[in-house]
């Protein structure tokens, strides 16, 4: 399954984020129905959120180029001496169904070069993934009402970057935490401060990467 580097927003900022949203904490990915009787988008669950760096195709046999142990020795010399990073999660987008919100934040992009997305050909947009509905379809009113009304979180220091593994099973996809990388500026031992992120848990439908 697929391989990519990612920052992982802290508890109460999915939580606040949830809220701001009206998302239920309990969402399934299977959708519903909104008031006006129209498919309802498939929340993705607050535990399945995160920020995308950089993506590398699908893991593979120790050794191999898609070996995750190997893919974080990498990283972690790509990542060498790199600062932690302030983000915050401001405003709200659509990618053809897809809804997600905006991540912002200094030295991101410089971080999410150095992690492989510059090898992409698309170029990166930071974002975190909340909704999905069919892509013919127009987007749902409840990701107008979003769209609307925004989004808005505080600001936190994320201080690692998270390897994971996608695992398909049953209905979905599961991300598996593969390693981390610290964010230090090269210091040893790190000061223990900044925002401590939970590792993803549970199962998400995911028909296109994010």
């Amino acid at each position: 399954m697929s391989l990519f580097s990612a920052l992982l927003p802290p508890v109460d900022v999915r939580a606040s984020l949830r809220f701001a949203l009206g998302v239920p904490r309990d969402v399934g990915e299977r959708g519903g129905e909104d008031g006006a009787g129209d498919a309802a988008p498939r929340w993705t669950p607050e535990s399945r959120w995160h920020v995308t760096l950089g993506f590398y195709g699908d893991d593979g046999p120790p050794g191999s180029p898609g070996d995750p142990a190997r893919r974080l020795g990498l990283l972690r010399e790509a990542l060498a001496g790199r600062p932690p990073v302030t983000l915050r999660i401001e405003g709200a987008g659509t990618f053809p169904g897809v809804l997600w919100a905006a991540v912002h934040g200094g030295g991101l992009a410089g971080l999410a070069a150095a992690a492989g997305a510059d090898l992409e050909r698309r170029a990166y947009r930071p974002h975190l993934t909340l909704a999905r509905w069919p892509r013919e379809q127009n987007p749902p009113p409840a990701v107008a009402r979003v769209l609307t009304a925004g989004c808005r979180t505080r600001s936190w220091t994320a201080r690692e970057v998270v390897l994971l593994r996608g695992e398909r099973i049953d209905g979905g996809t599961r991300y598996v935490p593969a390693g981390t990388v610290p964010l230090d500026g090269g210091a040893r031992g790190g000061d223990g401060g900044g925002d401590t992120p939970s590792a993803p848990t549970g199962t998400a439908v995911h028909p296109e990467r994010s």
